[in-house]
């Protein structure tokens, strides 16, 4: 429905651009990894659809759906940093070696050395090594999987099932 001045109201604006913020999520939930939950971004994209209803102003000689489609996107990616447990650096590295991979097992039709990626990269051997370290990351482990409650009653501990190496505790 519109007010009396004419606009629509609140509840139209966000009835009707919901459909763009599925449409935005699908987009950038297709470049995240899969753990990523689809409606954690529809969600966060529609708090950024409210957000830009309550704060845009018709007389800025912009459309409306231009200006909420950079605030439901600037919501999405918020929500995606605050998420991720990496630093940004770190992903940056990640994408970095990633492409480097790409470029040279084009050119040389095999997967190249390390050394051959560092030199591709600019950087040198042990720096290459360092970023390859950090990108890697680590399994998030919850206390609550080593109770005995948590392993069903006397099935195999969770340590002992998802270990690869049964000598080392990372608990230690």
């Amino acid at each position: 429905m519109y007010t009396a001045t004419g606009q629509l109201s609140r509840e139209d604006y966000i009835e009707r651009f919901a459909p763009l913020v599925k449409r935005m999520a699908s987009h950038i939930c297709s470049r995240v990894p899969a753990s990523v939950d689809p409606d954690d971004i529809i969600q966060a994209g529609l708090i950024g659809l409210m957000d830009a209803v309550s704060r845009f102003e018709e007389g800025q000689g912009v459309q409306f759906e231009t200006y909420a489609t950079q605030r439901i996107r600037g919501a999405m990616l918020d929500e995606l940093r605050a998420s991720d447990w990496l630093p940004r650096s770190v992903r940056k590295n990640q994408r970095e070696i990633e492409s480097a991979i790409a470029r040279l097992e084009q050119r040389f039709k095999r997967p190249p050395t390390e050394s051959e990626i560092a030199k591709e990269m600019g950087v040198p051997l042990h720096q290459y090594q360092l970023a390859l370290q950090d990108a890697r990351g680590a399994q998030l482990l919850y206390l609550e999987d080593f109770s005995d409650e948590a392993d069903g009653g006397g099935q195999d501990e969770f340590l002992d099932r998802n270990m690869p190496d049964s000598r080392t505790n990372p608990l230690e």
